[in-house]
């Protein structure tokens, strides 16, 4: 064997422990987005209720389903955060990728400690429930785009929090829906934590989505 195959083989070899090396982002990434979606659900049924009890009444059949499902989302939603962290913890784990695991196990700390939290709390001071969430979440999304090297996000983190503490001090309410003279209202922090729960998530697997991409391609002019 000649010095310029040794040199090819040794190039080789380098190329494979980079690749392996490589942080894989596919698990956790679709983890973020199964959330995001979970979240988005829950919004949109949210959303066809209030135009339900606008349109039809209280008393229709499917406004009474669709409120039902929306008042019980708490166990729905603890339900499934705890099959989606158990299906990607597991996935994560058998491809040995330990910065994937630290992320998806402090996600399934921030989703499932949200959830037990609504779930002991209840009805019962739902703007604690709400503040719990907007925290949690922010202090995650922040932490994982220090992590992933997307430090923009943190922008992003900074205008929402803006927007929630400018809710929160003006007490905003919004009328989203009318029966008669009875109305609904929602609050603003409520629907800016929705958009956290929801685009925001989302805003983390388009993030994670792209570094992966950036891997590869920098993995590409390696070869």
């Amino acid at each position: 064997m000649n010095d310029y195959d040794q040199a090819l083989e040794d190039i080789n070899l380098i190329k494979k422990i980079i690749y392996k090396a490589q942080k894989d982002f596919s698990g956790i990434s679709n983890f973020f987005l199964g959330v995001a979606l979970l979240n988005a659900f829950f919004v949109i049924l949210k959303i066809v209720s209030y135009t339900l009890i606008t349109g039809k009444g209280y008393d229709a059949g499917a406004t009474q389903a669709l409120i039902s499902i929306v008042r019980y989302k708490n166990i729905s939603l603890m339900v499934f955060y705890v099959m989606l962290y158990l299906y990607y913890r597991t996935k994560i784990k058998n491809k040995m990728d330990n910065f994937g695991l630290a992320l998806v196990n402090i996600w399934g700390i921030i989703f499932i400690g949200i959830g037990l939290f609504a779930l002991i709390i209840s009805n019962k001071n739902i703007d604690s429930v709400q503040a719990v969430e907007f925290v949690s979440i922010l202090m995650g999304i922040c932490i994982t785009a220090l992590l992933i090297k997307k430090e923009w996000i943190l922008i992003f983190c900074v205008i929402i929090s803006g927007f929630y503490m400018f809710a929160l001090t003006k007490d905003i309410t919004f009328v989203v829906a009318m029966n008669g003279e009875s109305r609904v209202l929602e609050t603003m922090s409520s629907i800016i934590v929705d958009v956290m729960k929801s685009l925001g998530i989302l805003l983390l697997y388009m993030s994670v989505r792209s570094r992966k991409h950036e891997d590869r391609a920098n993995t590409g002019r390696t070869k």
